[in-house]
């Protein structure tokens, strides 16, 4: 099989009406527990601790929960999910505080891109075997050299990369 027919035989089995979030991705839910390693520019890398917690709020959203750190440094982000009406790969995560996120679902892979002050971010969230990974790339524009370029280019300035194992059956959150 080519690439191109692998591409339409995804998007034939990827459109359509949405199902609710929660039965959408009900292989996803779950407790995930591991670390994530962040490389720098420089090649310095940090690991820290996540627990990802994801299953049904009852009205068809997701609740999506992560912790990063332990001790006295713990970030909690707490999300909803939710599936586009009538557009079966999109996805919104909601970060409970204004911010809304595009996302699309190909396969069991999720993925959103969006800017924070003049960073760009790229992420990408993966259900494989009995994992679930996820990374982050952390993007600035590149510096202009030579001719003018209809192609913007970006220096890749971090990379989050993360693989979290089931720590308990789905249960409801």
């Amino acid at each position: 099989m080519n690439i191109l027919t692998a591409f339409v035989i995804a998007s034939l089995t990827t459109s359509g009406s949405a199902a609710p979030a929660d039965v959408l991705l009900e292989n996803w839910h779950g407790r995930w527990v591991g670390s994530h390693t962040t490389i720098d520019t420089v090649g310095k890398s940090e690991k820290t601790r996540v627990v990802v917690e994801i299953g049904p709020d009852g009205g068809g959203q997701l609740i999506w929960k992560t912790t990063i750190g332990s001790g006295p440094f713990v970030i909690d982000h707490n999300y909803r999910l939710r599936s586009v009406e009538g557009a079966g790969d999109r996805l919104v995560l909601d970060q409970q505080n204004g911010i809304v996120l595009p996302a699309r679902r190909v396969g069991d892979v999720i993925y959103t891109a969006f800017t924070y002050r003049d960073w760009q971010y790229f992420t990408r969230y993966e259900r494989r075997g009995e994992n679930f990974l996820f990374e982050v790339i952390k993007t600035t524009p590149a510096e202009k050299t030579g001719k003018k370029s209809q192609i913007d280019t970006y220096k890749i300035d971090q990379v989050t990369l993360a693989i979290l194992q089931r720590a308990v059956p789905p249960k409801k959150l």
